[in-house]
This record gives C-alpha cells, structure tokens and sequence, in this order.
C-alpha cells in the first residue's frame, strides 16, 4: 500500500468534489494531504472548482468566470451527485481555510494565472496563518515561477514534469519543491529515482474512473516503483476512522 494518502479534491468517491462536507471527511480520515482546486469568480473572489465551467458540478451554466460571488451562493453544488447532498454549496478559499486551519496539510491547485490573484492566493494563506501546512500546485509553469521567485514562504508541489523537463537541466533549485506530483502513468520507475535522489516525495495521481480493486492495485504497483504516495478520490479505501490500515 502506498505510504502517503492525498484525498483529490477530498474524499470524492462518495461526497460532492471540493466542498466542505468532502474535505471535512478527507481530514477524518486521516489523510495525509487534503486536495481541493481554486479559480476566481468574476469579481476576483476565490473558491472551490475543478472546472472552468459549472455545468459538471452545480446546477449552474457556463463559465465561472462569468459568475459573481454572490450569484455563485444560490447555485446547488451537491445534488448532481445525489439528491442527499442537494444545497451544498461552492466554498470560498477562505471559507475552506477556516475549517482546515487546525487540521490537515492541504495542497491548493491553483487554477488561476493573473499576478494580482496569485497575490490574493498568498494573501490569504498568510492571513489565515496556514503556510506551514500549505503547498501550492499550478497547471501552469509561470504561476510556479511567480511563487517561487516572489512569495518563497509559500510552499510549492511541482508537476514532476517542470522539475524535470525533458532533455533539460532540472529546476528542483528554482521551485524549491517540498513534494513532486504526476499522473499514474507518468510515474515510471525513472522518475521515481529520480525524485528519491533528490530527496523529495512523489505523488502520482490514480485515475477517478478506475474501480476500487483497479485502484487499489494501481497504488501497490506505484508503491513497487517506488513512489512514495498517491493523490486519489478514493482515500477512504486505504483510511478507516482516522487510523492507517496496515
């Protein structure tokens, strides 16, 4: 089993993705890091949301973007998984901040690229004095970059692939990273070495459409490489009331 545990975008296997009621069981569970995705509503607020749009996981349409905070209140984002979770709602960042201030580490994916809502991001990680339990990820190199070179008390969780690029020098100096991330199928046994060598843990993230038993295999196959870890929805498999099972 793999030794680290990161609930992606908290214990989604049975609860709304990136919602307090997800995170909040992530966090008794017991795991490792808790997960959640972060973009900007029109007005610049900060909250909770995978994609670029809210038809997957509200009962809204069109880009979030698009949406004030204040229209984002009255949008259900529970219910489109079952009708027991109907009124959930989009957390802010500092909503969320709140409830895992006391709690668990937690890795923000930070979906945004704009210099004035990194600063935001920052921000607010520093007012909610959660920077000893936070890493922040980025789909997007330059937001890393930014981070990295203006805001070094923040911690970063690097796609493997950036700390890494291909037939180039590695960056591991410049971002700095307390952990290394990737996808299941990027996690080859090169590249786990490669993290061991430097010193720091590599997660690898399972698919969310594999069936438990395909995932639980997954995980001891990544363990065998020698990943230390895996990012998965599916946490509460190899998590029971707070204690690992062994």
């Amino acid at each position: 089993m793999a030794r680290l545990i990161a609930a992606h975008r908290g214990a989604s296997d049975s609860l709304p993705e990136n919602t307090i009621s997800a995170l909040a069981a992530a966090v008794e569970l017991g795991c490792d890091f808790v997960e959640f995705d972060v973009r900007a509503t029109k007005d610049a607020r900060l909250v909770l949301m995978h994609d670029a749009t809210l038809d997957r996981t509200t009962d809204g349409h069109g880009p979030l973007a698009g949406k004030t905070l204040h229209e984002m209140r009255s949008l259900d984002a529970g219910a489109w998984l079952a009708e027991a979770h109907a009124g959930r709602k989009v957390p802010t960042l500092n909503e969320t901040l709140a409830v895992l201030r006391e709690t668990a580490r937690f890795i923000v994916d930070f979906k945004e690229t704009a210099p004035s809502l990194i600063e935001e991001l920052v921000l607010s990680l520093r007012a909610d004095d959660v920077l000893a339990k936070a890493l922040v990820t980025a789909p997007h190199s330059e937001v890393l970059e930014t981070l990295a070179s203006r805001y070094p008390d923040v911690a970063l969780a690097v796609p493997f692939a950036f700390a890494f690029p291909a037939a180039q020098p590695s960056a591991i100096d410049r971002f700095k990273p307390k952990l290394l991330l990737c996808r299941a199928a990027d996690a080859t046994n090169e590249a786990a070495a490669a993290a061991r060598a430097a010193g720091i843990p590599l997660l690898a993230t399972v698919p969310r459409d594999l069936d438990p038993d395909a995932t639980r295999a997954q995980a001891d196959e990544l363990e065998s490489r020698g990943v230390s870890g895996v990012l998965t929805a599916r946490a509460r498999m190899f998590l029971a009331s707070g204690l690992r099972m062994l």
